[in-house]
């Protein structure tokens, strides 16, 4: 790296992104801060970056791709409301990916404590929904009282009918 800055080499963000997703699957998280440094936020950074954020996820790297999703750029609301939904899309590969509970309920709350986020749990608990992932669905009810967050008797609905379905009484 020092040797490209010396020779009047720039990398690209498109460039480093796959320097750190290698690093990250080599288990050299302690570069990975000194790569991040070095990204420029260049036009087209998001969908890079949410795309190395799936992807670490999917290979089981979610804390490195959350350490990325932390250095996105305060995106702009779509105007239609004020709160912010930075990380839907860490959220649902998460769920699709059936990572652990408490994972996903750190991330929720890291999410809203730093703002970034306005509800990721209700997000989280309609992804469950959605999947028809009981277990994680289950876990974000129970994150929601604890949040003092109501509990809206349709959430059950889409367990109560998956479980008629397949003729499962419990």
């Amino acid at each position: 790296m020092d040797a490209a800055e010396s020779a009047e080499c720039s990398l690209m963000d498109r460039d480093l992104m796959p320097v750190i997703f290698t690093l990250a699957k080599a288990g050299h998280q302690e570069h990975i801060p000194h790569m991040v440094e070095r990204l420029r936020h260049e036009r087209g950074y998001v969908p890079d970056a949410m795309n190395l954020c799936l992807s670490l996820i999917t290979h089981g790297l979610e804390d490195t791709a959350f350490y990325i999703l932390k250095t996105f750029p305060n995106l702009q609301s779509d105007g239609l409301s004020n709160e912010a939904s930075l990380g839907n899309f860490f959220l649902r590969h998460c769920v699709n990916m059936e990572m652990s509970l408490e994972k996903i309920c750190s991330f929720c709350k890291e999410l809203q404590e730093s703002n970034l986020h306005a509800s990721p749990a209700s997000f989280t608990l309609f992804v469950a929904l959605e999947n028809q992932n009981t277990v994680i669905s289950l876990a974000m009810m129970k994150m929601l009282k604890e949040l003092d967050l109501p509990i809206r008797p349709h959430y059950f609905w889409p367990l109560l009918i998956r479980h008629l379905k397949g003729k499962n009484p419990a």
